[in-house]
């Protein structure tokens, strides 16, 4: 069956994800003047970007952050830098810009993944953690040295060792992480309230579950029935106690593409307070094809989005075991 799945890999779709567009423009280090510019018309873009290219299937280098500003855009990569700027686009293409579309700024193409608040900008959450964590520290004050007093807390507030219980983390932001409106969007269903009960003790937030705007531009409509089909399976929705399904569709009709998606939603998303269902995903095929599915992986996410570590003579388990960059181990039969 997995000898079938990727055989009929090749036969993917010609769907397009949106015109692209390529306004004539010019790119340059410094971003371009505009007198039709404001404040109020600054809006901010969470994007994948790649070197500009012809092929259907991009393979796309990193995410990053798209500014526009009147008729100018810029982009910046997870650290904060400028990698792109450019002018003279049409205030109107900028301006109903959304996601899926996509832009070519300078040599880079970009597509749109999401749209970002304003607020989030500004307080850096768009970009990396470890950057967001740097900034929150430096703003804080220090405490004043020789300061050995504590702080009062109301008895409400306190835990069992006499300290403050910590916020629990539905407090904090738990919002989709793609927009379940966006036209196009694959919602995965709400769990039950039976299910809550069994599987939502920490009484969490239900958050929609979106299938990655960037994978469902490429799915059929049988493929995104299919998908729907595996996540209630695998997520115990269909039968109380049952978590698994066998996806039985002929050679050809992109099984890998679904599994694919699967696997990537279930690593970075779940319905309870958006916490990622699982942490890392095994995947057990025919000697001959752990290269291809590894070669899949990449092909719809990308290298810099997810990290495959492939079992063989020179690579063991025990060191995808202790490595925590990957989060997919393909290995083979004889080898499990």
């Amino acid at each position: 069956t997995e000898n079938k799945t990727l055989s009929g890999r090749n036969q993917s779709p010609t769907l397009t994800r949106g015109d692209l567009q390529t306004p004539q423009h010019r790119a340059s280090g410094a971003a371009g003047s505009d007198s039709a510019c404001s404040k109020d018309g600054v809006r901010y873009f969470s994007v994948v970007w790649c070197k500009a290219s012809k092929k259907k299937h991009k393979r796309w280098e990193g995410d990053a952050v798209l500014i526009t500003r009147g008729r100018s855009v810029s982009l910046k990569d997870m650290e904060g830098k400028d990698i792109g700027k450019g002018s003279g686009y049409k205030v109107s293409q900028l301006a109903s810009l959304s996601e899926g579309e996509m832009l070519m700024i300078g040599g880079k193409e970009v597509e749109v993944m999401g749209v970002i608040s304003a607020e989030d900008f500004a307080k850096g959450r768009c970009f990396q953690d470890i950057q967001t964590d740097q900034a929150e520290s430096a703003t804080k004050p220090a405490p004043p040295l020789g300061s050995a007093s504590k702080p009062f807390f109301p008895p409400t507030t306190l835990g069992r060792a006499g300290r403050p219980e910590p916020k629990p983390e539905e407090e904090q932001t738990c919002r989709p992480r793609h927009n379940p409106l966006a036209p196009g969007a694959l919602v995965m269903p709400r769990p039950s309230s039976n299910h809550q009960w069994l599987h939502n003790k920490a009484a969490l937030p239900v958050v929609d579950v979106v299938v990655d705007t960037h994978l469902t531009t490429h799915l059929r409509p049988h493929q995104r029935e299919g998908l729907l089909f595996l996540y209630e399976c695998v997520m115990g929705m269909r039968a109380v106690g049952r978590y698994g399904a066998i996806l039985a569709d002929e050679m050809g009709l992109g099984k890998t593409l679904q599994s694919v998606s699967l696997a990537w939603t279930l690593l970075k998303q779940g319905p309870y307070g958006g916490k990622p269902v699982v942490r890392r995903v095994l995947v057990v095929t025919p000697g001959s094809l752990v290269q291809n599915w590894k070669a899949e992986f990449t092909k719809w996410l990308g290298r810099e989005r997810i990290s495959v570590f492939t079992v063989d003579q020179e690579h063991r388990v025990e060191q995808f075991v202790s490595s925590p960059l990957h989060n997919v181990l393909v290995i083979s039969y004889e080898m499990l």
